[in-house]
């Protein structure tokens, strides 16, 4: 097929399920993505301080990039991050530690099983890759998978009603991650097993055609990109987000943060080391 072609029927698939959004699929983690994205609350942060090199669990968040949809799941709900050791774990607690100095933590109470509790609505927004993805050569936020039709398929469910579900509201960002697939590698991962019975809640969601909480163990080192509340990856696409964002790359060996500066109506924004000369002194004494 020409590749014109192949763009455009990728973007009518979206359009369609878009449209449609009651009748079409949820996607999680599909095998081919370049990404796991996952929302770290406080509660979050120290969970995985605690847990064990190897057993650190990951929730996929859709960043509230698509609505939700009733055709049930493709993918995986959960990772296990084995690149996520302790050097890692702590890197990543230092960061959400930084971001609560500037953004505070807001909080909201509900109703659990008769008991009034705080739930936190601000978490930050992780964003996992393998080591080798650049971010100043691809476009953070894309699933960059040109296999994700035929995955999707895998997990049960109708092409009709398939969805493409990016975390970017932009069809040229569904073009380009449907373009450069092929040169983003994905995560490595196997398929876990669901280890701990569901709640009720969590059996409603399991009415679809893929369990939501089956973890995909994700495999080898890893890198990650975070960003504070309220940043859109679609606002990033497109250039649109606020002079001296802040962005943290996180490692095991450490944390660099970057600021957007510039102005993109004038083609000069551009993220910048914002740790230099002194680079990571933001993190050192936390």
């Amino acid at each position: 097929m020409p590749i014109r072609n192949s763009i455009s029927a990728v973007l009518t698939l979206v359009l369609l399920a878009t449209t449609q959004v009651a009748l079409a699929n949820n996607n999680l983690f599909l095998p081919g993505d370049a990404y796991f994205p996952a929302i770290m609350t406080q509660e979050d942060v120290e969970r995985v301080l605690a847990e064990k090199v190897g057993e650190r669990r990951f929730e996929y968040s859709s960043f509230r990039g698509y609505d939700g949809a009733f055709c049930g799941f493709a993918g995986y709900g959960v990772g296990i991050l084995q690149g996520v050791d302790d050097p890692f774990a702590k890197n990543l607690a230092s960061v959400y530690q930084h971001i609560r100095t500037y953004q505070f933590r807001e909080l909201r109470e509900i109703k659990h099983q008769g008991k009034l509790l705080r739930e936190e609505t601000n978490g930050m927004q992780v964003l996992f890759y393998p080591t080798d993805f650049d971010f100043k050569k691809q476009q953070l936020g894309l699933r960059y998978n040109e296999n994700w039709v035929d995955a999707v398929l895998k997990f049960g469910h109708d092409r009709s009603y398939l969805r493409y579900c990016s975390l970017v509201n932009d069809p040229e960002a569904v073009a380009g991650s449907w373009r450069d697939g092929a040169m983003v590698p994905g995560l490595k991962f196997v398929p876990g097993k669901v280890d701990r019975p569901a709640e009720p809640a969590e059996s409603e969601k399991m009415q679809g055609t893929s369990n939501p909480l089956l973890p995909a163990i994700i495999q080898g080192k890893v890198r990650a990109y975070v960003l504070p509340s309220g940043v859109t990856l679609t606002d990033l696409f497109q250039n649109k987000i606020e002079p001296y964002t802040s962005m943290y790359e996180v490692t095991s060996e450490g944390v660099v943060r970057y600021e957007y500066r510039g102005d993109p109506n004038v083609g000069t924004a551009r993220w910048e080391d914002a740790s230099k000369p002194n680079r990571d002194q933001d993190f050192q004494d936390e």
